[in-house]
């Protein structure tokens, strides 16, 4: 299944007006680009699939300075804040200063230990261990610019540093030994696993053995985000450095930025003894962090609180958008995953349950010409306690602010003839589950009759299903048609290579993958109408199977009963119930049987017979499923 946002045609809508299919932008079933530039509101884009709630997120905290660091701490949270250097503490929607540092610019990194508070602060590095009482108890000081990230270990913790590029290991508030790396400017990144610690620098993926730093991965763009989830590391890498451009705190917000396409991120899996692969990348938009929720990989970008979300396999990919800031970091809790944002700087909790409301916001489709407008085509799935609405605004010209209002559907879209269309949609849930949108067409009218479908249907055989379509032209004009089937949620194929003239198409079994098919049929007049390009439609046909394996029989128990003998066996279907089963004893006359529960209507049944047999002789069964397929097995009696 797909989201596709076009208009297609399907049905006449009053007299001397018909339809009119035009190609328009739309998000296919082999591309997930440019997802930046949707209009998202609580929804994500599935890759390859359509539309559904994102996830459930609320807003913890807002400021207008720069939040930069943040910890649970005694019920509430700990933040680093900037343009000054503050700790701030954060507890039931209030905040308080509790420590601030003046004359630098941020806390980069806090650390809560059974001792007390352990903060980094830049520039000028230095680290401040504080008492529960956030008094200063203790101060390091460093020769480096930046402390960027602090890593507890054992009994200390590994402070990582950059300008220059430096590992420290501090116990007891002391450095005990530290290791300089040459080739990089920064150290920020670093995670403890299995004892040993792993780091990035802006270049390249590090452990430290001993005291010596060892490379494992060289990248081709700059670290952006690091996390261990599910025994791998993951490492986010981006055309551009979001630590290392300050000038982030003279952006404004506005709308978002224009992706630059040239712009290439990527996620990298990796295993701790170094084997690694690239398992999801994107151009046009930066991947600037990245967490876990729950079995989900989550990808922060710099667009509009962009988000991605992978499943563990990286079969699934979803796209969400909260609308506005970037993301910086995410700090894993028990009951959600939380997020800073900057532009504006934010706190929000991104939660596992689904928003309860959330909307899609089409492109601007043109027709071309005025033109009516008739009832929408809608693939959709709705669960318990879940809803979709559709509200549609038409006008003139492509500027918006001249159309008329939003209007709701209800059936007919409700908007006057104009030349540009739009559609928002409005998902509703009670946060346990998300209704689906997958596809939507939108007919409109002008005049010319386009072809109409009276029905497509199918015809089984043993070897091949017949589709066959009935269509018919207003002007008489001469018509072909194309064939597409979808397997599940594939996307459509295209079984001719040329135009056909007959109404009817035979998909042989064998030629084909066992499963569950849709079937659309494109309908086309353009051969009487070279000049304008004809007229199309289409129609979507019912699901039906190819099948090509007959059911499975397993060995036949046979044992002697009363004078005469019980078989006993099992056939399986894998994919459409067994539908008839049969005996002949020598050749003879084909006898109906019924398995154990009386009925015939599972993919796997049960078979207990009680046959009188003449020794010797040959029993044989035939079983075979809906479509036809037969498979047949006997037994020898003596």
């Amino acid at each position: 299944m797909r989201l596709r946002l076009t208009l297609a045609a399907l049905f006449v809508l009053g007299g001397l007006a018909a339809l009119f299919a035009v190609t328009s932008k739309y998000l296919s079933d082999y591309k997930f680009d440019d997802v930046a530039n949707y209009q998202l509101s609580n929804v994500c884009l599935v890759q390859n699939s359509g539309i559904e709630l994102a996830h459930a997120y609320s807003s913890i905290y807002k400021t207008d300075k720069l939040i930069w660091s943040l910890v649970q701490h005694d019920g509430g949270y700990l933040m680093g804040t900037g343009d000054s250097a503050s700790l701030v503490f954060l507890k039931n929607g209030e905040s308080k200063e509790v420590f601030s540092l003046p004359k630098h610019l941020f806390f980069t990194d806090i650390y809560i230990s059974a001792s007390g508070i352990t903060v980094s602060a830049i520039p000028d590095a230095k680290i401040v261990v504080l008492d529960p009482a956030y008094t200063p108890v203790k101060t390091i000081e460093f020769d480096n610019t930046y402390i960027w990230k602090i890593v507890p270990s054992g009994k200390g913790y590994y402070a990582l540093a950059g300008d220059p590029a430096m590992v420290y290991y501090i116990e007891n508030d002391e450095i005990k030994f530290s290791v300089k790396l040459e080739f990089e400017d920064n150290i920020i990144y670093g995670k403890i696993v299995n004892d040993t610690l792993y780091f990035c620098g802006e270049k390249a993926l590090y452990k430290l053995d001993g005291q010596k730093a060892v490379a494992m991965i060289a990248f081709d763009n700059a670290v952006t985000g690091f996390d261990y989830f599910d025994g791998y590391l993951y490492v986010t890498t981006s055309s551009k450095d979001l630590y290392m451009d300050y000038n982030i705190l003279k952006m404004s917000q506005g709308k978002g930025q224009n992706p630059d396409p040239n712009t290439m991120s990527v996620l990298y899996r990796v295993h701790p003894n170094g084997a690694f692969q690239k398992v999801f990348e994107k151009s046009g938009i930066r991947f600037i962090a990245v967490s876990h929720l729950k079995n989900s990989l989550i990808i922060g970008t710099d667009e509009r609180g962009g988000y991605f979300e992978l499943n563990t396999d990286y079969t699934r990919v979803k796209y969400t958008s909260l609308g506005k800031g970037k993301f910086l970091k995410f700090l894993e809790t028990k009951d959600g995953l939380l997020a800073i944002l900057l532009l504006p700087s934010e706190i929000v909790k991104i939660e596992e349950g689904y928003a309860k409301e959330g909307t899609y916001t089409s492109d601007i489709f043109d027709a071309a010409v005025v033109s009516e407008w008739g009832t929408p085509i809608i693939e959709k799935e709705l669960m318990p306690g879940t809803d979709i609405k559709f509200l549609f605004r038409s006008g003139a010209v492509e500027e918006t602010e001249y159309w008329g209002e939003w209007k709701s559907l209800k059936d007919k879209i409700a908007c006057g003839p104009a030349r540009f269309i739009q559609y928002m949609v409005k998902l509703t849930s009670d946060g346990k589950y998300t209704p689906f949108m997958k596809e939507v067409n939108i007919p409109y009218v002008e005049w010319n009759l386009p072809p109409q479908f009276k029905s497509l249907t199918y015809k089984y055989s043993e070897t091949f299903v017949n589709i066959k379509w009935e269509a018919a032209d207003g002007n008489n004009d001469e018509l072909i048609y194309d064939l597409y089937i979808a397997m599940g949620e594939k996307g459509w194929v295209k079984l001719n290579p040329s135009p056909l003239k007959n109404p009817s198409y035979d998909i042989e079994y064998k030629a084909f993958p066992d499963g569950l098919y849709r079937t659309k049929v494109i309908v086309s007049d353009e051969r009487s109408n070279p000049a304008s390009g004809g007229k199309t439609n289409l129609i979507l046909g019912e699901s039906f199977y190819v099948d090509s394996a007959a059911p499975v029989v397993s060995p036949i128990e046979v044992k002697p009963e009363g004078g005469m003998y019980v078989f006993t066996f099992h056939a399986a279907d894998s994919l459409l119930p067994v539908f008839k089963a049969r005996y002949s004893i020598n050749g003879a006359e084909w006898i109906n049987i019924l398995p154990v529960d009386g009925i015939l209507d599972s993919k796997t049944e049960k078979f207990a017979v009680k046959i009188a047999v003449p020794s010797p002789s040959f029993v044989q069964f035939a079983i075979s499923d809906v479509i036809g397929n037969i498979s047949s097995a006997g037994v020898y009696v003596k």
